[in-house]
């Protein structure tokens, strides 16, 4: 008889065949790009970090690959940060024209590390202060938990998930924990 417990329900598996392992390693990371799971931590992004390595794409990595790989987390990237502001200021809709929009200064956890971030609204654009450098951002469309944005000119999609004041962003294919801590 076996015995299944409340945990062993939460556990997804994604496999991925074809016709070779090149294939296959392709149709992996593109099935875990398209995965989005918030509140838990998983190891999605491991995965795919490893599916884009040399060593693995080679089929040269061996056990030991995985304990040279567990390398300390890379902190997020300036376009994450920016975004997960974004999303914490922002409530959706159109700004009446002649509304003043005030600046909101934000403190934000994520990875061990803190980020004063500022975000006001500039006609379309919302820009966001992070130090002495500001960005404009354009939200494009929004559509259940994903949201498409313009970042100097380039259009890139993210998926999120806010639960009060903790944010999961999903962007690029890493999946990162925001706390705002205002």
């Amino acid at each position: 008889m076996a015995v299944t417990s409340y945990y062993d329900s939460l556990l997804a598996k994604i496999i991925a065949f074809a016709r070779d392992r090149e294939s296959a390693r392709l149709r992996l990371a593109r099935a875990l790009r398209a995965t989005f799971i918030a509140g838990v931590t998983t190891n999605r992004d491991f995965l795919l970090d490893t599916l884009g390595r040399p060593e693995f794409i080679n089929g040269e990595a061996t056990t030991a690959f995985v304990a040279a790989s567990s390398a300390s987390a890379i902190p997020p990237g300036r376009e994450a940060v920016d975004l997960a502001a974004l999303l914490f200021v922002e409530r959706g809709g159109a700004p009446a024209p002649s509304a003043p929009w005030r600046e909101s200064p934000l403190r934000l956890a994520v990875g061990g590390a803190e980020y004063r971030v500022a975000v006001r609204r500039h006609d379309e654009e919302w820009i966001v202060a992070l130090g002495d450098e500001a960005v404009p951002i354009r939200l494009v469309s929004r559509t259940g938990e994903d949201i498409r944005f313009s970042r100097e000119g380039v259009v890139k999609t993210a998926s999120y998930a806010r639960d009060g004041d903790i944010l999961w962003l999903d962007l690029e294919g890493k999946c990162l924990r925001f706390a705002d801590q205002t």
